[in-house]
Order: structure tokens, then sequence, then C-alpha cells
């Protein structure tokens, strides 16, 4: 990802974060079927990560103070860690089932 599309980041991340959150009951029946990814997502706090996962349509965290998630680019998601501890990371993808990680945030 280029410099200055580093820099729209955490805008489009504040912006995306309302519409990415799902209900309590989605998020919880969308990760019992997920698919699970095999490694955990390190970010350190007040720092962002980027993922390319294809397909990604929509994303959601399950504890939004630890880290927040949203799509930055096509197949890219942003991460920003918050505050030390691990959250669930779901990503719902074009034509299979959603993706389940773990992502730690550490200081």
């Amino acid at each position: 990802m280029s410099s200055r599309a580093w820099r729209w980041a955490p805008l489009c991340l504040a912006l995306l974060a309302p519409v990415a959150w799902a209900e309590p009951a989605e998020f919880t029946q969308a990760a019992a079927t997920a698919e699970v990814a095999s490694e955990t997502v390190h970010v350190q706090k007040d720092h962002d990560v980027a993922l390319t996962v294809r397909g990604a349509e929509r994303v959601q965290v399950s504890a939004p103070e630890t880290a927040q998630a949203g799509i930055t680019e096509p197949d890219q998601i942003g991460i920003n860690g918050l505050s030390p501890g691990t959250t669930t990371l779901l990503v719902w993808r074009k034509g299979t089932r959603p993706l389940r990680m773990t992502v730690e945030v550490t200081r």
C-alpha cells in the first residue's frame, strides 16, 4: 500500500467502523460457522497492520475497545491496535463462509 493510502487509513477505519458492526447474535452465529485462520495477527497498540483477504466484503471485531478493523482497499483490511488484549476478527467474504482470526494487541 502506498504511503499516501496509509495516511487515509485511520479516517477510513473511523468512517467504516459503524457500518462493519453486526448484531451480537449475527457475530456469534457467523463465528461458529467461520473458517479459522491458522495464525494470530499481531499488532502493537497505536499501530496499524494491513492484511490481504480475497473477496473481503465486511469485517467486525468482537472487542472494539481492543482493536478496530475496516476494509481500506479491495481485498485489503486495516487493523488498528487500540489497547492491549485479544479480540476475534470476522471477515465476511464473497461466495464463501466468513474467516475468523485472532488479533493480539501488544504494548
